[in-house]
């Protein structure tokens, strides 16, 4: 039941870290598995039954196998999405942990203010990995001359935003039972720059 609605991720790390509760979906999950379980064995109730009960038997049976995968497939969103919440927070550490050669030669000195995601895509999955795709804006600040300069007047800065993309791989079968990025490339355009 845990595997079908968080896959590999531990349920501790689900309830803690993605603020998801899974107890009552698995709870759902084993009534479902109940109401299926009595259409499984032929019993008096079942047997030599006439058109009409035969009809009704099925489409509780279909009903019932219906809800059992509707709500699986729902709970796997919800963890996804609360997933890809927690890989927003992980990108922080790549953008402002890392120097980035496009921004770089820009300036004398520079700042990531902040960068926001337009857009993030899974692109793919294995057993232990999503693939994803994001792509955005940074915000940065650029300093030409120094502190010294800037406090004689001599410096200039500026505020501007330069696109990025993205791709990486958000790991979620390791010994942790967690997800976080491994393998991220941000890729800045800085051509607006020189138009």
């Amino acid at each position: 039941m845990q595997y079908a609605v968080h896959g590999w991720l531990l349920p501790e790390y689900v309830k803690s870290e993605l603020g998801i509760d899974t107890e009552d979906i698995i709870k759902e999950l084993n009534d479902g598995i109940n109401r299926l379980s009595k259409f499984t064995h032929v019993n008096p109730s079942t047997f030599n039954c006439d058109d009409n009960t035969t009809k009704q038997l099925s489409n509780e049976i279909l009903e019932s196998v219906l809800s059992f995968f509707q709500l699986i497939d729902e709970s796997r969103k919800r963890v996804e999405e609360a997933a890809f919440d927690c890989v927003d927070e992980e990108m922080v550490s790549s953008f402002y942990g890392t120097t980035f050669n496009e921004i770089d030669m820009l300036a004398t000195h520079h700042e990531i203010e902040c960068f926001i995601v337009s857009r993030m895509d899974k692109t793919g999955e294995d057993d232990g990995n999503f693939y994803m795709e994001a792509d955005g804006e940074v915000h940065v600040r650029l300093q030409y001359g120094s502190d010294g300069d800037m406090r004689r007047g001599d410096g200039h800065e500026m505020h501007t935003s330069l696109p990025f993309t993205s791709t990486f791989t958000v790991s979620f079968k390791n010994e942790k039972g967690d997800l976080h990025l491994t393998d991220p490339n941000i890729e800045i355009d800085n051509s607006s720059f020189f138009e």
